[in-house]
């Protein structure tokens, strides 16, 4: 289910620049009020692996952050596009930025979801929706730029009573502005899955747990997956000790690690066994206390039951 506006095939070679895009950045006095969330899509960028499921997947896809697009040829299998109304107004270049940094996020949340099942996608060169004429790229030149809009808490969006986020989707936008989560979600996106990134992603948890005023014993740890706090610690033994994982290990050579008749060497499936219901059961836990909260800030209501126009310049 997509949201964007419908414009005569034959006017979008005439409009403006900042009709197309978010209109101009705005100032520092204007970033204090909401803004409208836009509505369309500036930036396209082809997006590879995984095709094969993605027609179901997009049906129920309902993200606000990051869209997939599919294209639709009688002749040809169906092909689809990454995009986000977050990269609109940026130049080319910008656009790629911001997209390689969204997709490193969407891919963590699909490691959550999906564990060993899952594989990474890519994006290719993009190009502008409107014009089809493609992404310039000039990374020399271009000034980086963030995975979010500075202003993305700012943003508001139209409450629709059929609107609903899917789980993936509401684990996108919480993303915005749970840290814990966002590293998480990047950790994985960035390293796939291994010895290391799994204790990263194992430290993120336990530092939220200590937060929160717990020990971050392994039984607590375990306990949010249904694991025990004997899984966790073959997990432990075996990820940080370069005698046991080898070169996978979490660290190098220890001259003062000891062999464990008591300790089970985990193969990388079955730590990921361990791990993924334990962060599965974490993440569960912060949408649940977090997010109808959090989206319920972010909408207002469309008196006049219209979806929003795109923006005109000031």
């Amino acid at each position: 289910m997509h949201w964007t506006v419908s414009v005569p095939c034959s006017s979008i070679g005439s409009l403006p620049n900042a009709m197309m895009n978010n209109t101009a950045p705005p100032s520092a006095g204007l970033h204090q009020r909401p803004r409208l969330a836009s509505t369309h899509y500036q930036w396209g960028f082809p997006l590879h692996g995984n095709e094969h499921w993605l027609d179901s997947f997009t049906n129920y896809f309902t993200s606000v952050d990051v869209q997939i697009l599919p294209n639709y040829e009688d002749d040809r299998p169906t092909t689809y596009d990454f995009t986000s109304a977050h990269m609109n107004g940026l130049s080319g270049a910008q656009a790629a930025m911001r997209a390689r940094e969204l997709l490193v996020l969407f891919n963590g949340v699909m490691f959550v979801r999906d564990g060993l099942n899952f594989n990474p996608f890519s994006i290719g060169e993009g190009y502008d929706l409107w014009s089809h004429s493609p992404a310039r790229v000039d990374y020399v030149r271009a000034v980086p730029v963030p995975m979010f809009p500075d202003d993305v808490e700012y943003l508001r969006y139209f409450r629709h009573s059929e609107r609903t986020l899917d789980p993936t989707s509401k684990q996108l936008f919480l993303a915005r502005s749970d840290r814990y989560l966002r590293v998480i979600f990047r950790t994985l996106g960035r390293e796939g899955i291994s010895f290391v990134s799994l204790s990263k992603v194992k430290d993120t948890i336990a530092a939220h747990l200590q937060l929160s005023g717990k020990k971050a014993t392994r039984a607590e740890l375990a306990a949010l997956g249904g694991m025990t706090a004997n899984d966790v610690e073959n997990f432990d033994w075996t990820a940080n000790n370069f005698d046991v994982a080898g070169e996978d290990a979490r660290h190098g050579l220890n001259a003062k690690f000891k062999p464990s008749a008591r300790l089970k060497a985990l193969t990388l499936e079955e730590a990921a066994k361990v791990m993924f219901p334990i962060i599965r059961g974490f993440v569960r836990e912060r949408v649940d206390e977090t997010f109808d909260q959090q989206w319920a800030a972010v909408q207002i209501d469309n008196v006049e039951g219209v979806d929003p126009p795109i923006p005109l310049p000031e």
